[in-house]
Protein backbone atom coordinates (compact mmCIF):
# COMPACT_ATOMS: atom_id res chain seq x y z
CA UNK A 1 0.00 0.00 0.00
CA UNK A 2 1.42 3.41 -0.88
CA UNK A 3 0.44 5.12 2.40
CA UNK A 4 2.06 2.55 4.66
CA UNK A 5 5.14 3.56 6.60
CA UNK A 6 8.17 1.36 5.98
CA UNK A 7 10.58 0.24 8.68
CA UNK A 8 14.05 -1.15 8.04
CA UNK A 9 15.25 -4.33 9.71
CA UNK A 10 18.67 -5.94 9.83
CA UNK A 11 19.90 -9.19 11.30
CA UNK A 12 21.89 -12.34 10.79
CA UNK A 13 19.00 -14.79 11.31
CA UNK A 14 16.82 -15.08 8.21
CA UNK A 15 13.96 -16.86 10.00
CA UNK A 16 13.84 -14.22 12.73
CA UNK A 17 13.78 -11.40 10.18
CA UNK A 18 10.86 -13.11 8.42
CA UNK A 19 8.95 -13.36 11.71
CA UNK A 20 9.57 -9.69 12.49
CA UNK A 21 8.54 -8.75 8.96
CA UNK A 22 5.29 -10.69 9.32
CA UNK A 23 4.56 -9.07 12.68
CA UNK A 24 5.25 -5.57 11.35
CA UNK A 25 2.97 -6.27 8.39
CA UNK A 26 0.19 -7.19 10.83
CA UNK A 27 0.79 -3.85 12.57
CA UNK A 28 0.40 -2.05 9.24
CA UNK A 29 4.02 -1.44 8.25
CA UNK A 30 6.05 -2.41 5.21
CA UNK A 31 9.54 -3.68 5.97
CA UNK A 32 12.82 -3.38 4.15
CA UNK A 33 15.48 -5.98 4.86
CA UNK A 34 18.71 -3.98 4.94
CA UNK A 35 20.81 -7.13 5.26
CA UNK A 36 23.06 -8.40 8.02
CA UNK A 37 23.17 -7.00 11.53
CA UNK A 38 26.23 -4.98 10.52
CA UNK A 39 23.99 -3.05 8.11
CA UNK A 40 21.87 -1.85 11.02
CA UNK A 41 24.18 1.12 11.31
CA UNK A 42 22.59 2.49 8.15
CA UNK A 43 19.51 3.47 10.13
CA UNK A 44 20.78 3.98 13.67
CA UNK A 45 20.17 7.16 15.66
CA UNK A 46 21.70 10.19 13.99
CA UNK A 47 21.42 8.87 10.44
CA UNK A 48 19.11 10.25 7.77
CA UNK A 49 16.58 7.36 7.82
CA UNK A 50 16.24 7.38 11.62
CA UNK A 51 12.71 8.34 12.73
CA UNK A 52 11.71 9.82 9.40
CA UNK A 53 8.41 8.66 7.99
CA UNK A 54 9.16 6.88 4.70
CA UNK A 55 7.11 4.79 2.32
CA UNK A 56 9.03 1.76 1.04
CA UNK A 57 10.45 3.31 -2.18
CA UNK A 58 11.77 6.38 -0.32
CA UNK A 59 13.24 4.24 2.47
CA UNK A 60 15.14 2.12 -0.06
CA UNK A 61 16.50 5.29 -1.64
CA UNK A 62 17.51 6.76 1.74
CA UNK A 63 19.42 3.56 2.52
CA UNK A 64 21.16 3.57 -0.83
CA UNK A 65 19.24 0.72 -2.46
Amino acid sequence: MPDRRALPIAGDDTESKQRVSTLLDQFGFDTFDAGSLAQGGLFERGTVPYCIRYALPALKLALGH
